[in-house]
């Protein structure tokens, strides 16, 4: 499938209605400027989707620390109880673009003098870090036959210390500009990224984006349908094998209604009927989301997909990466909502509007 259907982060953000958008953005923080902060770790909350810290410094500072999901961790043997509060800590991370004292943690180090990456990062003090592999082979795992993709499997992106592959990750997904429809290019102006994004809470992501994510997805074969188990938000797909129902007419869902057949060894799903109140990227009841997953050999299911909506892009776009064999233990993923110290912040604007506007 040729890249020309890839998108930007700009576009992503830009292009959602609430409420389904990217629940793990980034974007309030400077990616591109590492902090390092040292105190006391004085609250803990290792948590989905993000985990939460709060560090007091010696100069008096209160810093609010934003950082990876708690599964991601246990996943990676991460020893978290190591980090007890109370105890003495160094973090770096990127900066927040919209708040002083405020971090997304990459890196910390105990107290013991053992460092824990926590997100796309190389070891900082020194060799020995824990958490450089996050992705998990399965071991032992029998041979498949020749259509078999009912395993666990994750994308291989996000991993500490190692840069995305371009062309093998939903990070490539980011990377060239969507092919935008004049209302949507008009729906961009004014969008602001961070207040929205942080907003989401616990709403689970809807069709397509529910599909890229690092943690595991496991695929169950019932025979008259097939389930995509998602850990991430605890998310069930139904894809339905010997339907003849039009997805089109039936309820609206966030994700939608989904039929698949096999053509030779590759699962095909066609997926319409979506809500609108659900939206992705300021899509329309009208869009359709069609997926290939085939398997090339027993570590890899390449996953494919189209996504086609004549109101908000101009033509079809899409992308390819790999599904990569993972162990096929899902963790409950028991989401805790919201980013309170965003939260807090972003009220504070919205007061401060409101108190300006007269209100």
């Amino acid at each position: 499938m040729s890249k020309s259907g890839l998108c930007t982060a700009a576009a992503v953000a830009a292009l959602v209605s609430a409420p389904a958008a990217a629940h793990h953005s980034y974007v309030e923080f400077d990616q591109q400027s590492t902090v390092e902060i040292e105190g006391t770790l004085v609250a803990a909350a290792w948590q989905n989707p993000h985990s939460r810290l709060t560090v007091a410094a010696a100069d008096g500072a209160r810093w609010d620390i934003e950082s990876s999901a708690v599964n991601g961790l246990r996943r990676a043997g991460a020893p978290l109880e190591l980090f007890e509060v109370g105890t003495k800590v160094k973090v770096a991370g990127w900066p927040s673009t919209r708040a002083a004292s405020r971090l997304f943690g990459t890196n910390i180090l105990s107290a013991g003098g053992k460092e824990l990456i926590l997100f796309r990062a190389p070891p900082r003090w020194g060799p020995g870090a824990i958490g450089l592999e996050r992705q998990a082979v399965a071991a032992g795992a029998p041979a498949a036959s020749a259509r078999t993709i009912f395993r666990a499997g994750g994308s291989a992106y996000a991993r500490p210390g190692v840069p995305d592959d371009p062309d093998a990750s939903p990070g490539s997904l980011w990377r060239v500009p969507l092919p935008l429809t004049d209302a949507a290019r008009q729906a961009e102006a004014g969008f602001d990224a961070v207040k929205y994004n942080m907003s989401l809470g616990c709403a689970p992501k809807n069709m397509p984006y529910v599909m890229v994510a690092p943690s595991p997805t496991d695929f169950v074969d019932r025979g008259e349908s097939i389930l995509l188990r998602i850990e991430e938000f605890d998310v069930v797909r139904t894809i339905h094998m010997n339907s003849r129902e039009n997805p089109s007419t039936q309820r609206k869902t966030r994700l939608g209604y989904s039929v698949g057949r096999w053509e030779g060894d590759t699962l095909v799903i066609e997926t319409a009927g979506f809500n609108p109140n659900t939206a992705w990227r300021n899509s329309s009841e009208n869009m359709r989301v069609t997926e290939r997953l085939t398997r090339l050999n027993d570590d890899v299911v390449e996953y494919a997909f189209t996504v086609a909506d004549p109101n908000t892009w101009a033509e079809p776009w899409g992308g390819v990466y790999p599904l990569t064999r993972m162990d096929a233990l899902l963790f409950e993923y028991a989401c805790t909502e919201g980013n309170y110290g965003m939260a807090n912040i972003l009220s504070g604007e919205r007061a401060a509007e409101r108190a300006a506007a007269g209100k």
